[in-house]
């Protein structure tokens, strides 16, 4: 018998890298399963991602499967739920709309548009997946009774490509030591609490530490200003805004840090996947996913102590002993991740489902 198709849709696979990123992942272990599998976007591929089918041109029967990805609110999402094929909902986290006040009203009313989405198409959707069970509360929260948490699905092979010679000629030299954070600049990543930390690295350690910011802030042009401020009052002159990244500027910015650092109260736990994959030491607070993520690698705190985090961030760069004790146990938790691994779980998932 021939297999169903397991397809997925996102509204603009340019907007998330993340998600673009897990899309193209899933459709090469759908492949490998022998699952027909095509990308549908409502707007043009992200540069370098899957090739994007136009949804207009999707034609399911009743026994195939739409993986739905979702985060933001999509003027086609009536349009996807209409459709015959057996629908699951697959979530990237909503980003409160609370957290956004004050921000480009557009962010906030696609934030908000999201959330409705979730409550008014739960009874249309087969099942939802989560990548964590802080993502599945809110799931839970909206009405949906049938929830798998799957863990996110590195795109392994984006990982093992040559970093931007540009970005490490650029930053090469004059004695510096980079702390990198990665994502989307907005408030409830809590980019306050990581100036605060370079402040006690510059004042008390050594004024050669940098905090580099990779990440867009379209739309939250009014945080950025808020943050400009609080460099200028606390006269930190050490933060580089490296803005959106591809994926070999990304490399670049790993392979020059001495650590990653997430003090987000919604971490989503990508930037901490990615950072253990490549071999970087981890450090975050323990909000949102990342106790999930991390499990017993990285360093976790469970407040914001800024000096406390600051000399952990410094003893892991200095300390050989240290940082190899840090990263060893990343590496065995990089293992729960691994390709095979993914392919595994959403293996044994489809046959559940079946």
């Amino acid at each position: 018998m021939k297999k169903f198709a397991v397809d997925q849709f996102y509204p603009c696979l340019q907007e998330s890298r993340a998600v673009a990123s897990e899309v193209q992942a899933l459709q090469e272990i759908f492949l490998r399963l022998g699952h027909p599998s095509l990308v549908y976007a409502g707007e043009p591929q992200a540069p370098g991602g899957p090739p994007a089918q136009d949804l207009r041109s999707y034609h399911p029967n009743s026994r195939d499967i739409l993986l739905v990805h979702h985060s933001t609110g999509s003027a086609l999402i009536n349009e996807v739920f209409a459709t015959r094929s057996r629908k699951i909902l697959v979530q990237h986290n909503v980003t409160p709309p609370r957290t956004l006040a004050g921000l480009d009203p557009a962010l906030q009313r696609a934030s908000e548009s999201a959330r409705a989405d979730l409550v008014r198409h739960n009874a249309k959707v087969r099942a939802a997946v989560a990548h964590s069970a802080f993502g599945a509360r809110e799931l839970t929260e909206t009405g949906y009774s049938r929830i798998d948490v799957i863990p996110y699905t590195l795109n392994d092979r984006l990982y093992s490509g040559a970093p931007d010679e540009t970005v490490l000629k650029q930053h090469k030299g004059f004695g510096w030591k980079n702390v990198l954070i990665e994502g989307r600049i907005l408030p409830g990543e809590c980019i306050e609490d990581s100036l605060f930390v370079l402040d006690y690295l510059n004042r008390v350690i050594d004024p050669h530490w940098r905090l580099i910011l990779v990440g867009s802030w379209q739309g939250a042009e009014a945080y950025r200003d808020r943050l400009q401020r609080l460099i200028a009052s606390m006269r930190l002159e050490n933060v580089v805004w490296a803005g959106p990244a591809t994926e070999a500027s990304l490399l670049a910015y790993f392979k020059i840090s001495e650590a990653l650092l997430c003090l987000s109260d919604q971490c989503s736990g990508v930037a901490l996947l990615e950072a253990m994959r490549l071999d970087v030491p981890a450090i975050a607070y323990g909000g949102g996913a990342a106790p999930e993520v991390l499990g017993d690698a990285g360093v976790l705190f469970d407040t914001k102590d800024w000096p406390l985090i600051a000399e952990t961030v410094a003893l892991i760069a200095s300390d050989f002993t240290v940082k190899e004790t840090v990263l060893k146990g990343q590496r065995a938790r990089t293992d729960f991740f691994s390709p095979p691994m993914a392919e595994q779980r959403w293996r044994a998932w489809l046959d559940r489902l079946d």
